[in-house]
Protein backbone atom coordinates (compact mmCIF):
# COMPACT_ATOMS: atom_id res chain seq x y z
CA UNK A 1 0.00 0.00 0.00
CA UNK A 2 1.28 3.53 -0.82
CA UNK A 3 2.81 5.61 1.77
CA UNK A 4 0.35 9.05 1.74
CA UNK A 5 2.54 11.09 3.58
CA UNK A 6 4.79 10.73 0.92
CA UNK A 7 4.88 14.07 -0.97
CA UNK A 8 3.51 13.99 -4.38
CA UNK A 9 5.87 12.95 -7.44
CA UNK A 10 4.70 15.31 -10.48
CA UNK A 11 3.80 14.26 -13.60
CA UNK A 12 6.00 14.27 -16.96
CA UNK A 13 4.20 17.99 -17.88
CA UNK A 14 4.61 19.43 -14.27
CA UNK A 15 8.34 18.82 -14.03
CA UNK A 16 9.34 19.70 -17.65
CA UNK A 17 7.28 23.25 -16.89
CA UNK A 18 9.14 23.52 -13.56
CA UNK A 19 12.56 23.34 -15.26
CA UNK A 20 11.52 25.86 -17.81
CA UNK A 21 10.83 28.28 -14.34
CA UNK A 22 14.33 27.28 -13.71
CA UNK A 23 15.74 28.03 -16.96
CA UNK A 24 13.31 31.33 -16.69
CA UNK A 25 15.81 32.47 -13.89
CA UNK A 26 18.35 33.34 -16.17
CA UNK A 27 16.53 36.24 -18.27
CA UNK A 28 17.85 39.21 -18.26
CA UNK A 29 14.54 40.74 -19.00
CA UNK A 30 13.21 42.92 -16.70
CA UNK A 31 9.70 42.74 -17.76
CA UNK A 32 9.50 39.31 -18.50
CA UNK A 33 11.09 36.74 -17.83
CA UNK A 34 10.10 33.21 -19.96
CA UNK A 35 12.47 30.25 -20.00
CA UNK A 36 11.61 27.07 -22.48
CA UNK A 37 12.84 23.24 -22.22
CA UNK A 38 12.86 21.20 -25.31
CA UNK A 39 12.19 17.66 -24.72
CA UNK A 40 12.48 14.16 -26.72
CA UNK A 41 10.05 11.54 -27.03
CA UNK A 42 12.27 9.54 -24.79
CA UNK A 43 11.98 12.21 -21.75
CA UNK A 44 15.32 13.56 -22.38
CA UNK A 45 16.19 17.38 -22.33
CA UNK A 46 17.51 18.62 -25.81
CA UNK A 47 17.95 22.30 -25.56
CA UNK A 48 16.78 24.94 -23.19
CA UNK A 49 16.26 29.30 -23.64
CA UNK A 50 15.61 32.39 -21.91
CA UNK A 51 14.13 35.34 -22.95
CA UNK A 52 17.62 37.42 -23.18
CA UNK A 53 19.42 39.81 -25.47
CA UNK A 54 21.34 38.24 -28.48
CA UNK A 55 24.72 36.12 -27.22
CA UNK A 56 27.87 38.56 -26.74
CA UNK A 57 25.42 41.79 -26.27
CA UNK A 58 24.42 43.73 -23.73
CA UNK A 59 21.24 43.21 -22.27
CA UNK A 60 18.05 44.55 -20.24
CA UNK A 61 20.33 44.56 -17.16
CA UNK A 62 22.93 46.90 -19.20
CA UNK A 63 20.00 49.07 -19.82
CA UNK A 64 20.30 48.31 -23.64
CA UNK A 65 17.15 47.22 -23.93
CA UNK A 66 14.46 50.72 -24.86
CA UNK A 67 11.78 48.39 -23.86
CA UNK A 68 13.09 48.04 -20.36
CA UNK A 69 14.02 51.52 -19.61
CA UNK A 70 10.41 52.59 -19.80
CA UNK A 71 8.04 52.16 -17.56
CA UNK A 72 4.83 50.19 -17.66
CA UNK A 73 2.67 53.38 -17.72
CA UNK A 74 4.39 54.22 -20.95
CA UNK A 75 4.67 50.84 -22.67
CA UNK A 76 1.76 48.59 -22.08
CA UNK A 77 2.10 44.96 -21.48
CA UNK A 78 1.57 42.88 -24.84
CA UNK A 79 2.43 46.07 -26.91
CA UNK A 80 4.27 45.79 -30.08
CA UNK A 81 7.84 44.81 -29.29
CA UNK A 82 9.31 44.76 -32.39
CA UNK A 83 9.30 48.74 -32.80
CA UNK A 84 8.36 51.61 -31.98
CA UNK A 85 9.38 52.95 -28.67
CA UNK A 86 8.50 50.34 -26.87
CA UNK A 87 11.34 47.89 -28.79
CA UNK A 88 12.74 45.17 -27.19
CA UNK A 89 16.09 43.42 -28.14
CA UNK A 90 15.64 39.92 -26.48
CA UNK A 91 15.31 36.84 -28.79
CA UNK A 92 12.60 35.02 -27.29
CA UNK A 93 13.22 31.62 -24.59
CA UNK A 94 11.36 29.53 -27.37
CA UNK A 95 13.96 31.08 -29.92
CA UNK A 96 16.97 30.48 -28.42
CA UNK A 97 16.25 26.93 -27.07
CA UNK A 98 15.74 25.92 -30.74
CA UNK A 99 19.01 27.90 -31.62
CA UNK A 100 21.03 25.90 -29.03
CA UNK A 101 19.31 22.24 -29.36
CA UNK A 102 21.84 19.60 -29.97
CA UNK A 103 19.97 17.42 -32.15
CA UNK A 104 16.95 16.68 -34.81
CA UNK A 105 13.83 17.77 -32.99
CA UNK A 106 10.97 16.03 -34.72
CA UNK A 107 8.31 15.30 -32.56
CA UNK A 108 9.56 16.91 -29.77
CA UNK A 109 7.71 18.71 -26.95
CA UNK A 110 8.59 22.59 -25.65
CA UNK A 111 7.76 23.45 -22.10
CA UNK A 112 7.21 26.94 -21.59
CA UNK A 113 6.39 29.42 -18.74
CA UNK A 114 3.64 31.27 -20.78
CA UNK A 115 1.83 30.98 -24.33
CA UNK A 116 4.06 31.38 -26.78
CA UNK A 117 3.43 33.99 -29.76
CA UNK A 118 2.68 33.04 -32.62
CA UNK A 119 6.14 33.79 -34.61
CA UNK A 120 7.21 31.51 -31.60
CA UNK A 121 4.74 28.80 -32.30
CA UNK A 122 5.41 29.02 -36.08
CA UNK A 123 9.36 28.62 -35.33
CA UNK A 124 8.65 25.44 -32.79
CA UNK A 125 6.33 23.87 -35.52
CA UNK A 126 8.49 24.29 -38.39
CA UNK A 127 12.01 22.65 -36.02
CA UNK A 128 9.34 19.62 -35.94
CA UNK A 129 7.99 20.00 -32.44
CA UNK A 130 4.92 18.45 -31.90
CA UNK A 131 3.41 20.40 -29.25
CA UNK A 132 4.05 23.25 -26.63
CA UNK A 133 3.01 22.57 -23.05
CA UNK A 134 2.24 26.20 -20.64
CA UNK A 135 0.44 26.87 -17.80
CA UNK A 136 -2.49 28.92 -18.31
CA UNK A 137 -1.40 31.47 -16.02
CA UNK A 138 2.03 32.30 -16.16
CA UNK A 139 1.51 33.73 -12.53
CA UNK A 140 -0.11 30.49 -10.84
CA UNK A 141 2.19 27.98 -10.20
CA UNK A 142 -0.76 25.39 -9.77
CA UNK A 143 -2.59 26.84 -13.04
CA UNK A 144 -3.81 24.00 -15.41
CA UNK A 145 -1.15 23.35 -18.03
CA UNK A 146 -2.26 23.62 -21.64
CA UNK A 147 -1.24 21.95 -24.68
CA UNK A 148 -1.14 23.27 -28.14
CA UNK A 149 -0.82 20.54 -31.29
CA UNK A 150 1.85 21.59 -33.19
CA UNK A 151 0.03 19.79 -36.32
CA UNK A 152 -2.78 21.61 -36.53
CA UNK A 153 -2.19 24.76 -38.38
CA UNK A 154 -5.12 26.87 -37.19
CA UNK A 155 -3.68 26.47 -33.52
CA UNK A 156 -0.35 27.58 -35.03
CA UNK A 157 -1.28 30.45 -36.40
CA UNK A 158 -3.25 31.24 -33.25
CA UNK A 159 -2.18 30.26 -30.21
CA UNK A 160 -5.02 31.60 -28.18
CA UNK A 161 -7.14 28.30 -29.95
CA UNK A 162 -5.12 25.86 -27.32
CA UNK A 163 -7.46 24.72 -25.18
CA UNK A 164 -6.89 21.11 -23.81
CA UNK A 165 -5.41 20.92 -20.37
CA UNK A 166 -3.06 18.09 -19.86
Amino acid sequence: MPDSSAPRRPGWDEYFVNIARAVAERSDCRRRKVGAVLVDTGRRIVGTGYTGAPSGHPGCLEGACPRGLLSYDEVKEFSAYDSGPGRCISVHAEANALLYARRDLRDCTAYVTCQPCPTCAKLLAGAGLSRVIYPRDQADWHSPLVSLDLHDPDAVADPQRASSTT
